[in-house]
């Protein structure tokens, strides 16, 4: 719902998904974000499947355009504007599976275009 309900310290947040680099962000406990990036994530997080959910760690949201997930294994996937969740959720575990192991960048913004980096195998 995007309403602040307490501070926690970056040690206390191990279990929680850490939103960051919103630009200019200051939440009061209690009341409503105002921050369109701050909204985006949270719309994109709430939109996710529990399987992709559970893999994020951080979401960085500069702006609704470049709001990305970057997951426990350190894997940074670009999904901007929270449209389209499901198709981009899919084609994420999609690729996330086809190249395990070896992706380190995703870029679903264009659902039917996506882009992926990864390591060069051996």
């Amino acid at each position: 719902q995007g309403y602040v309900l307490e501070e926690k310290s970056l040690e206390e947040t191990s279990t929680l998904v850490v939103v960051r680099d919103v630009q200019d962000a200051q939440p009061v406990i209690g009341e409503r974000v105002e921050e369109e990036e701050l909204l985006n994530a949270l719309a994109v997080l709430s939109g996710l499947s529990d399987e992709l959910r559970d893999q994020v760690r951080t979401v960085s949201a500069v702006s609704v355009d470049e709001t990305a997930l970057i997951t426990e294994d350190g894997i940074e996937i670009l999904f901007g504007e929270a449209t389209d969740l499901e198709r981009k959720d899919v084609v994420t575990r999609e690729i996330l599976e086809q190249q395990e192991g070896l992706v380190v960048f995703i870029d679903v913004r264009t659902v039917d275009v996506p882009v992926w980096r990864g390591l060069e195998g051996e």
